[in-house]
């Protein structure tokens, strides 16, 4: 059990960095409802002690804005944390060819 939630922190972790990357910075929250989008119920508290391990290796870096006249956290990816990404890149699409291979051979399986 503790190796499956490291590896659902690490692929939500790097979902983090992607959505960054590829959609520009975003508060809290915002990631939270994408990341429930994509992954299904996931506690914000979870999500939030991501962020924190994540600004703490230098891949993202928070900063204060006003959304709604309310100020909040939001966060940039950094170099650091494209290259990390881009570092992963391949472990990504490994396990992208595993899982579909586990896929199709489930969809035919009577377990």
């Amino acid at each position: 059990m503790a190796k499956e939630r490291t590896l659902i922190r690490g692929i939500i972790s790097l979902f983090i960095l992607y959505v960054l990357l590829s959609e520009g910075e975003k508060h809290g929250y915002a990631l939270r409802k994408i990341i429930v989008n994509e992954f299904g119920d996931v506690p914000s508290g979870y999500i939030y002690v991501l962020l924190k391990h994540l600004q703490n290796k230098k891949c993202i870096t928070p900063y204060s804005k006003v959304v709604n006249n309310r100020k909040v956290k939001a966060y940039r990816i950094t170099e650091e944390g494209k290259r990390l990404l881009l570092e992963h890149r391949e472990m990504l699409r490994k396990c992208i060819s595993v899982s579909e291979e586990i896929l199709s051979k489930l969809e035919g399986s009577k377990l």
